[in-house]
């Protein structure tokens, strides 16, 4: 999954149609299809591991303030969950990670031996901010996260997404679960029932399936994502 490995939107919408038998959008119109996908496709992001979500992994470099902090709603992108996954800086011309703490940890550490020092830094989330520490000044880091993904229908600037961001095996997932929600606003419960459940099921097996071949690792386990 190291390329990215994704789908149109239009060939999204395809199986869909499919799906629920409507190829003319007569019994569930566009516009309620696209709501169905993006309602999917905020469900599937929370339940997946992080793994599955290399399509969304981005990074860019920010500065600091001088008592270390930044906030995270000025990165370039909106970061789902408000997850960061690794900091990191250049040192002596190699890239160190920066080790993450608990918010509530810090008043522990500031009192001990593992309170770190300027070659040995640490970063922590608190509500909207993150703070890097220790810091003499304003410091230059290179921050990854998972952004939000494209909405298939963005009410805002009234457009749609030409391409679904999500890698093509969590397109089955995406389907079932925006079937589901279709057949919700048909009041057909037993296929709801049933779409939603299959829906559960390949998640299900695609974090099994990384549970059985993980390697710990810093970032790899998300909100949720045990």
């Amino acid at each position: 999954m190291a390329e990215i490995n994704n789908i149109s939107v239009s060939e999204v919408l395809r199986h869909l149609r499919t799906r629920v038998e409507d190829d003319n959008d007569l019994g569930f119109s566009l516009q309620q299809k696209l709501d169905a996908l993006d309602t999917s496709q905020r469900y599937l992001c929370t339940i997946i591991h992080n793994y599955y979500l290399k399509n969304l992994e981005t990074e860019e470099v920010v500065t600091t303030d001088s008592d270390g902090d930044f906030v995270i709603t000025d990165l370039n992108n909106k970061v789902f969950r408000n997850d960061i996954l690794t900091i990191s800086t250049l040192k002596n011309g190699h890239l160190h990670t920066l080790d993450k703490i608990e918010s509530d940890d810090v008043t522990r550490l500031s009192n001990t031996y593992l309170s770190g020092d300027l070659d040995y830094q640490m970063w922590y989330q608190f509500g909207n901010k993150v703070h890097i520490f220790p810091l003499a000044d304003e410091g230059e880091f290179i921050v990854q996260y998972i952004k939000e993904p494209t909405l298939f229908y963005d009410d805002e600037s009234t457009t749609q997404a030409t391409d679904c961001d999500l890698d093509i095996v969590l397109i089955d997932a995406l389907l079932d679960f925006a079937e589901a929600n279709l057949w919700k606003i048909d009041n057909k419960p037993n296929r709801v029932k049933l779409a939603f459940e299959i829906g559960q099921n390949n998640i299900q097996l695609l974090n099994n399936r990384f549970a059985q071949e993980r390697t710990t690792g810093v970032g790899q386990v998300g909100k949720g994502n045990t």
